[in-house]
């Protein structure tokens, strides 16, 4: 199966011509305009990309970035994916977050021969208009890609969920991350369940939970089977908290069913509802 980065703990060098590439970019060279040859339902690449927006775009030449901007403030913890529209092999994405005034790479993830690239949190310094930059360091042809982006601390577009209450989902593109948030109490017990809806070959359903300050606190997710399940997760702060869902090698979509159960913990338990 293709493999997945993440963090940039597999970072590999980039190729010189490529580095220069990107330095060409961010100094403010117009990017090539391939849009006519793009592929039906691919239009134009946005110049910005916000909180829990997921885009499809085409990049047309080996050595292109192209780049996206948010706003954000220091503190903020971000998310980016990026990932080939398909299992195109020698895709190899990697994305760059770069601090506001085009400075130093602040976060970076992706290697070569992986299909996707992902950064998993990243805490930004200070308030101001930030860059991600998408780009692959090989390939063969043109292709599509999907990028996604997310707030884990105060989640973009996110659809409110209860205690004992079960929702219906998609994901499309294949690389976006549907985000949910509920509030919680302090001690309160966390149970979560996504199920596969459709019959999609190779779309295996993840789920991870954040805390309000955007930490990861339970994942759960393989690279084979129809469910993932969180069976108990501790919430040790009163707050709202989100949840991520997606497809776990980011390549596949399909439907879904999401549902969030919970329960206090004293004696007698008390189960929320």
């Amino acid at each position: 199966m293709p493999r997945l980065a993440r963090d940039g703990s597999v970072w590999a060098p980039i190729a010189l011509a490529l580095a220069l590439a990107i330095t060409h970019f961010l100094a403010g060279a117009p990017r090539q305009a391939a849009i006519a040859s793009a592929p039906e339902g691919v239009g134009a690449c946005p110049s910005s990309i916000e909180f829990g927006q997921a885009v499809q775009c085409y990049l047309p030449a080996q050595d292109q970035a192209q780049g996206y901007t948010f706003v954000a403030q220091a503190g903020d913890k971000v998310l980016a994916r990026m990932g080939a529209s398909g299992d195109v092999y020698g895709f190899s994405p990697m994305i760059q977050i770069y601090a506001p005034g085009g400075g130093k790479s602040w976060c970076q993830a992706g290697q070569q021969g992986y299909l996707v690239a992902e950064i998993a949190s990243c805490s930004l310094p200070s308030d101001g208009t930030y860059t991600l930059v998408a780009f692959r360091s090989e390939a063969t042809s043109a292709d599509t890609y999907g990028l996604y982006l997310q707030r884990l601390n105060n989640p973009g577009h996110a659809a409110p969920i209860g205690f004992a209450q079960t929702l219906d989902g998609s994901i499309q593109p294949s690389v976006q991350m549907d985000a949910y948030t509920f509030t919680a109490a302090a001690g309160d017990r966390a149970h979560l369940k996504m199920t596969r809806d459709g019959a999609a070959a190779g779309f295996y359903p993840a789920i991870r939970l954040y805390g309000p300050d955007g930490a990861k606190l339970c994942e759960a997710g393989s690279d084979g089977g129809a469910v993932a399940e969180i069976a108990d997760c501790g919430l040790t702060d009163g707050g709202r908290y989100s949840i991520l869902a997606y497809s776990f090698d980011g390549l596949h979509q399909d439907s879904y069913t999401l549902s969030l159960a919970g329960w206090e913990v004293y004696l007698p338990l008390v189960t929320r509802n």
